[in-house]
């Protein structure tokens, strides 16, 4: 009877002993992984927001970056159109420019040649040819003035030199000259015969004279 009595009490004791104890420590771990795995979870939300948010940071400096370039290189390409356009029109002007002065140093260097060929020393007052060669050397020298005025109004006009503006030609001597010694020739001209009458008068009249 002992032994029967005893052994459901034992078995009483053996059903609530381990169990629930397990059961509580089993629910603690449970719930302490469901944590972790939680943490884990928005630790890793975390990185990839960041990581998306780095990302849209990235792209947005490169889209600036790039529309940068894209303002600049317009702004770049319009200046070197303008320019290019400014310098091919400005080079332009310069060689026209320079073919007038080209041309005006040939005209120079002929007026010079034709100058340096008269030599008024050689001629001799009482030479039929005098009249002739003093006219037409003053005519030549007329034109030589002609183009020195020329020369020196178009190079007046001229942006990019003022060479003939440094020179030392005045026409105001030149021109009084050459009207000076045109009415010089044209009154010898003008009184050559009454000269040429008299001295035959006189030379008639020497003649007549019985001599001494």
């Amino acid at each position: 009877m002992k032994d029967q009595d005893t052994q459901p009490r034992m078995n009483k004791v053996d059903s609530t002993h381990p169990t629930d104890n397990y059961s509580y420590v089993s629910g603690e771990s449970d719930n302490a992984r469901e944590m972790a795995e939680t943490k884990r979870r928005l630790e890793e939300l975390e990185q990839k927001k960041k990581e998306i948010d780095d990302r849209k940071n990235t792209i947005a400096e490169r889209e600036e970056k790039k529309e940068q370039l894209i303002r600049e290189s317009q702004e770049v390409r319009e200046f070197l159109v303008s320019s290019i356009k400014r310098i091919s029109k400005e080079i332009n002007d310069m060689r026209i420019e320079a073919d007038k002065l080209e041309n005006i140093r040939d005209c120079f260097q002929r007026d010079f040649d034709y100058l340096s060929k008269i030599n008024p020393e050689e001629w001799h007052m009482e030479d039929d040819d005098f009249v002739p060669y003093l006219e037409k050397a003053m005519d030549g020298l007329a034109h030589c003035v002609d183009h020195c005025e020329q020369a020196v109004t178009h190079c007046s006009l001229m942006r990019h030199t003022n060479v003939l503006e440094e020179g030392t030609f005045s026409q105001g001597p030149l021109i009084t000259s050459r009207e000076f010694m045109l009415h010089l020739v044209k009154g010898f001209a003008f009184h050559l015969p009454l000269i040429v009458l008299f001295l035959i008068v006189f030379s008639i009249y020497s003649c007549s004279q019985p001599s001494m």
